[in-house]
């Protein structure tokens, strides 16, 4: 019997989104994850021990038709974000990070109930050929499952675009283990359980109103 859990590759997703009308679904504007390589729950100092060969990828892309700040180009990059012109371009390059890193498991707040609803539907809607890579069964013959196009369709959705991983669902694993919470959003949760009071959720039309005033990396590092 081996002594110690074998270690975990871990990907934790964020993403900021837009809704562009009420009769629309929401569409993914910025996105950043943190692939961690060795994750093992028998670690002494977990922190320390995430930290070790973890790397950071985010990309931001255009609204609409509407330019991303001007130098734009050369100063996401210095920040370590990804500069995209499309959101098909943006979805792309994440597909091909989680490929390239291969996670066992995707770690999201509100996964189920949002995140991978959104990418479904809209890798369906763009008709993304390599949506089968949030996932590991070889399926490229099958389209993108969604639930006729809308989104809402929570856990069926997600379990089955990331087939062949686990999925930690952050706001669904406080919900069972603190249920005394009157709050379960990602900064009520950050400041219960990690004493960090820095964490803001960003409105969409703040979003917006940044990216016409030149305040992009402020969202970002938000």
């Amino acid at each position: 019997m081996p002594s110690a859990s074998p270690p975990l590759r871990m990907l934790c997703l964020s993403m900021q989104t837009l809704q562009p009308s009420s009769q629309q679904g929401h569409e993914p504007v910025a996105m950043v994850c943190t692939m961690h390589p060795n994750t093992t729950p028998d670690a002494s100092d977990l922190d320390r021990d995430q930290q070790v060969g973890m790397r950071v990828w985010g990309a931001v892309r255009r609204i609409d038709s509407r330019p991303l700040p001007r130098d734009s180009e050369t100063v996401l990059p210095k920040a370590g974000v990804q500069h995209c012109n499309s959101e098909t371009s943006m979805l792309q390059s994440f597909l091909a990070k989680v490929q390239e890193f291969d996670p066992d498991i995707i770690v999201g707040h509100n996964a189920y109930g949002f995140d991978l609803d959104v990418l479904a539907s809209r890798m369906a809607a763009l008709r993304i050929p390599l949506w089968q890579k949030l996932g590991r069964l070889r399926r490229s013959k099958e389209r993108c499952p969604t639930s006729q196009g809308r989104q809402g369709s929570g856990f069926w959705i997600g379990t089955s675009v990331t087939a062949g991983r686990l999925v930690c669902d952050i706001q669904l694993q406080a919900r069972d283990l603190l249920p005394k919470l009157g709050s379960y959003d990602l900064p009520s949760l950050g400041q219960s359980q990690l004493v960090v009071t820095s964490l803001r959720e960003v409105e969409p039309e703040t979003l917006q109103l940044s990216m016409t005033r030149h305040s992009l990396l402020w969202i970002w590092q938000s």
